[in-house]
C-alpha cells in the first residue's frame, strides 16, 4: 500500500479522515481500507473530492466515505448495477453502495466487491 504524505501528526490524510469519526465508523472505514489493500497491495490512496480514494496504476478504482447515518462505497456505474442485481438487500444509488449504521456491517460483502473491481 502506498500511503499519502503524512501530516504533522504523523498520519496520512486518509487516516486523518477516518479518525474524525466515532469508533464504530472508524472500524467500518478501516475494514473497507483493509479489504481493498488486501486485494490490491500496490494501490495508492489519497483524499479526492474530500473522501478517501483508492487508485491503481493511475486509475481510480473506488471511493469510500462516512456520513451521518451510513457509509458509502462509490464504484463505477456498471459494477453498482451488477451488485444491485446480485445483492438487492443493500441500498444503492447510481454508482454507490450504501451501508446504514443500524445494520451489521457486511465485511465479507466488502471483500467480494474488491474481487469484482
Amino acid at each position: 500500500m502506498q500511503k499519502t504524505e503524512q501530516n504533522n501528526l504523523g498520519i496520512n490524510d486518509v487516516e486523518f479522515y477516518i479518525l474524525k469519526y466515532n469508533a464504530e465508523k472508524q472500524d467500518r472505514l478501516f475494514k473497507i481500507r483493509s479489504a481493498v489493500f488486501e486485494k490490491f497491495p500496490n494501490a495508492s490512496e489519497r483524499i479526492y473530492y474530500g473522501i478517501p480514494t483508492v487508485e491503481l496504476d493511475g486509475k481510480i478504482i473506488l471511493h469510500y466515505a462516512a456520513y451521518k447515518n451510513h457509509i458509502s462505497i462509490i464504484v463505477c456505474y456498471e459494477l453498482a448495477a451488477l451488485l444491485q442485481e446480485k445483492y438487492p438487500q443493500y441500498q444503492y444509488t447510481r454508482a454507490t453502495v450504501i451501508f446504514t449504521d443500524n445494520k451489521p456491517f457486511p465485511y465479507e460483502f466488502i471483500k467480494e466487491i474488491c474481487t469484482m473491481l
